[in-house]
């Protein structure tokens, strides 16, 4: 029997074959195949460089680019691969050269500024994805360096199939939330942005600024046509914060999902306490997780396989040779010191190299790692390194950002039913090791354990966020006093009161014996 032959068609050719040329989808390049992706995101700065030629003290000026040294990790590929989607598929759904495709973009401009709630919707929506983690997970870097593998603009000549004598198109855009929490001020960033990409564009000027006399809601309507306009491919939002809500938090998920009707493609990363109130409604869970829902995490453990790839991937970035082996010990020496946040491996691995370079070391030596843990330079993260480490409750439920109910359910710890003062978290049970067994290694789709379903659980942890809650309030409070007083004065009651904080929220395990 004759064996049928592997295919050969690209997916670009069948579209083109299907329905016609497509511009906007050819200027994002060919389709990225997965297992083709780590070798396309791989990025080595050193490598463009003579370093090794450079006399030691000066290779200082390159120690930020750690930074930019990308490891391509189980997550960031994922990540990547689902952008890539993302984008190609609103390039599909809005081809130029189709009649029904320029009706529904014209349709879109003649929609009325003061339409944002009433206006009829389209049939079809792009997708959204949401990429969510504590502060220092690389959730940025993780969406900026793959749109660093297409063009930010491109520039259409005249086109009859098109209908225009020339068009900019807008591959990708990204802004951060007002950090006022101001709608406005959040507004006016994406024009700004607009015109900082295009580079002969004045939004900012006609619609946005202090002199501006539109609303927030017309606005919204305005800055929707541009980007269609423009042929947005993805629009990235970062900075989503629980604060960013604080106001008419319904307008601003209006605003979403019009831009998703409008066909404009939307990228949301955040910390996961500003996506709580994104699943109150059915239809924008649906719609703003259509695309892929991601929550990072720190290396659930020294043994975590993708923390190994990350170490050892970013221990290729080294100014001198390496005094030590890239094995288990240093691995875990490594997690000791940063608890698995890449954030804090970056800072960790810039601040040892200098020390070797300034001393004029011939090699890195593996004491330097827990010398320089232990230096002023890692002062103000130590606290949170040691709470992800020890899985101490109490250390971590003074950091802002961290929601330690999350992490309690993550690490499989039970927690009792809140006191009036209280609430203690005890062992895990016994079935918690298999299932962290599971974890280990996994893909960034893996998801947060959910908590148990009965209504005393819900409660329970509304109680815990509300107790970090006040916690975290008391601590800005005394933030906010720290001009009038001493170091010393302001030191010791920063201790004491957050000490008294932590205790109220989780009490130390009185005993590390599983449940039975």
């Amino acid at each position: 029997m004759k064996q049928k032959a592997e295919p050969t068609l690209t997916s670009d050719e069948a579209l083109r074959m299907a329905y016609g040329p497509n511009v906007l989808l050819d200027v994002t390049g060919g389709f990225i195949d997965i297992d083709e992706m780590p070798s396309r995101l791989v990025n080595r700065p050193l490598d463009k460089l003579r370093w090794q030629e450079v006399i030691v003290r000066q290779r200082a000026d390159y120690l930020e680019m750690v930074k930019t040294h990308f490891v391509p990790t189980p997550d960031a590929v994922q990540i990547a691969y689902a952008l890539q989607k993302l984008i190609r598929a609103g390039y599909i759904e809005r081809n130029p050269f189709l009649a029904c495709k320029r009706a529904r973009r014209r349709a879109i401009a003649q929609i009325k500024p003061d339409e944002l709630r009433t206006a009829p919707w389209f049939s079809s929506f792009a997708r959204a994805m949401v990429i969510s983690g504590i502060t220092g997970l690389g959730k940025s870097l993780m969406v900026a360096r793959p749109l660093e593998l297409y063009k930010k603009t491109h520039v259409h000549g005249p086109s009859v199939e098109g209908g225009w004598e020339q068009q900019l198109q807008l591959v990708h855009l990204s802004v951060q939330m007002s950090g006022d929490t101001s709608r406005l001020g959040f507004l006016d960033n994406i024009l700004q942005a607009i015109d900082s990409a295009t580079g002969d564009t004045n939004y900012y000027e006609m619609y946005g600024g202090p002199k501006s006399r539109m609303t927030t809601e017309k606005l919204m309507v305005k800055i929707g046509q541009i980007l269609s306009q423009l042929y947005c491919g993805v629009l990235v939002i970062d900075e989503i914060q629980l604060r960013n809500f604080s106001g008419d938090q319904d307008l601003v998920l209006l605003f979403f999902l019009r831009l998703l009707n409008f066909g404009i493609p939307i990228v949301l990363i955040g910390n996961p306490n500003g996506f709580d109130r994104f699943t109150e409604s059915a239809q924008d869970t649906r719609r703003l997780y259509s695309g892929g829902d991601f929550e990072l995490w720190p290396a659930f453990d020294e043994n975590d396989e993708a923390w190994k790839i990350y170490v050892k991937g970013k221990l290729e970035f080294a100014l001198l040779p390496l005094g030590f082996p890239v094995d288990e010990r240093t691995i875990k020496e490594f997690y000791r010191c940063t608890g698995g946040v890449p954030d804090y491996f970056d800072k960790l691995w810039a601040a040892i190299q200098e020390k070797s370079l300034r001393s004029r070391s011939t090699s890195i030596p593996f004491d330097d790692i827990n010398l320089v843990y232990e230096s002023a330079k890692m002062n103000k993260y130590r606290n949170t390194i040691e709470g992800l480490v020890k899985r101490d409750l109490n250390r971590l439920a003074v950091t802002k950002d961290i929601d330690v109910t999350r992490f309690a359910d993550w690490w499989g710890m039970e927690l009792s039913s809140p006191s009036p003062s209280t609430t203690q978290a005890s062992a895990p049970s016994e079935a918690a090791p298999k299932a962290t067994s599971e974890k280990k290694g996994r893909g960034a789709k893996d998801k947060l354990p959910k908590p148990r379903a009965s209504r005393s659980r819900q409660a329970d942890v509304m109680y815990r966020r509300r107790q970090q809650r006040a916690a975290q309030a008391q601590q800005a409070a005394l933030e906010q006093k720290e001009a009038a007083t001493g170091p010393a004065a302001r030191a010791n009651a920063n201790r004491s009161a957050l000490t008294a904080g932590a205790e109220q929220l989780v009490k130390p395990k009185s005993a590390n014996k599983p449940h039975s």
